[in-house]
């Protein structure tokens, strides 16, 4: 099997043909011509027309193309005008909340409301620390059935 491999990569190719006919026109001059076959002679170089269709389709193609584009450009710059409005929008919004969170902290502080519930409401400041109570449990079930029992 070994042999037969040798075999295929040594033995030589096909002999090449005696001629190489070559049919080039270069300067109108036909070369190397061998007789007993037809010879082909260049066809002359015409250019294809567009039809109108086509000139037509593609730039109808090429107008929707630009006139989306255009489209697009204009979205993005509105977009970009929003956006601008929106923020400015959003910064007063945060600075009038900082300013409203700073009036309920002040309104809401211990030295604005002691004199207003003094003055206003008679309220007095405790002069011991409150106590805590303690409920029985048994005594907080009593009183929510004695309270189902009344109806309140």
């Amino acid at each position: 099997m070994w042999d037969r491999t040798i075999k295929r990569t040594i033995t030589p190719s096909p002999p090449a043909p005696a001629f190489r006919e070559n049919r080039y026109i270069y300067n109108g001059e036909r070369q190397n011509t061998v007789t007993g076959y037809a010879v082909r002679v260049n066809k002359p170089a015409t250019r294809r027309r567009v039809s109108p269709f086509n000139l037509i389709v593609g730039l109808l193609i090429v107008g929707t193309v630009i006139v989306l584009y255009i489209s697009s450009i204009i979205t993005v710059n509105e977009i970009a005008a929003n956006i601008g409005t929106l923020q400015t929008r959003y910064q007063r919004l945060l600075d009038s909340n900082a300013a409203l969170q700073a009036e309920v902290n002040r309104k809401a502080s211990r030295d604005r409301i002691s004199p207003i519930a003094r003055e206003q409401l008679g309220l007095l400041d405790a002069r011991e620390q409150p106590e805590r109570i303690t409920l029985d449990p048994d005594l907080v079930d009593r009183a929510a059935t004695v309270r189902k029992e009344l109806g309140e």
